[in-house]
């Protein structure tokens, strides 16, 4: 059995992602001792019957001294940063939580990494550290994820594409083959990506195209 301790109290589905992979009953079983948050807020709340039992420095703590962390912050690339270095101070045991329909063959995945229902990886494809792989994501093979980056529900990423550091990607969004996503990129939700994007560049649309500052601030 595998305790594990969960950062961030906001997305639920983390939860049911954990009950499919303890009544798939193919690898150890894994028990939920609670979530840690910054909020205070949300501390002495639940989430599907969990405890939000305190701020993460109580990873500190004799009873969590052996158990595994994940971080459930999926807001944005650079908070998911933060806040993972954030528990690693108290706890460097950061678990990977993959469905169990998942075909893994031939995939190199990293620590920390969530990958949810109805992901398609192919041969040779290869997931960074600490990202989030939401539902119905497709990715082709020998597609490269950077640590730290977030792929949106029902993303495709067509075959030999390359998505550096802390990417973005919108849910619905498309990228097309033989690209480099640059490190820090954001792409909108239901973009179309035919070619290569520079780093902390935000781009969107039908063909995607960069979004002035001036717009984004409003």
């Amino acid at each position: 059995m595998k305790n594990l301790v969960i950062m961030g109290a906001n997305n639920p589905e983390i939860i049911r992602l954990i009950d499919n992979i303890n009544e798939d009953g193919k690898k150890e079983k894994i028990k939920v001792l609670g979530f840690v948050d910054n909020d205070d807020a949300k501390i002495g709340s639940t989430i599907l019957g969990h405890s939000v039992l305190g701020k993460p420095e109580i990873l500190s703590e004799k009873q969590y001294k052996d158990c595994f962390v994940v971080n459930n912050i999926t807001r944005d690339p650079k908070t998911r940063k933060i806040t993972t270095e954030q528990v690693a101070e108290y706890n460097n045991n950061f678990l990977t939580l993959v469905h169990p329909s998942i075909d893994l063959r031939y995939v190199e995945i990293g620590r920390g990494v969530l990958i949810y229902e109805g992901c398609i990886l192919s041969p040779r494809v290869i997931i960074g550290d600490h990202c989030s792989i939401m539902l119905g994501v497709q990715i082709a093979h020998d597609g490269k994820i950077g640590e730290f980056s977030f792929i949106g529900p029902g993303v495709t990423i067509n075959g030999v594409v390359t998505i550096d550091k802390e990417v973005y990607i919108g849910s619905g969004a498309v990228i097309l083959p033989h690209l480099i996503i640059g490190k820090c990129a954001k792409i909108g939700a239901g973009s179309l990506v035919g070619e290569n994007i520079r780093d902390n560049l935000f781009v969107m649309g039908n063909p995607a195209r960069a979004i002035p500052i001036s717009v984004q601030k409003k």
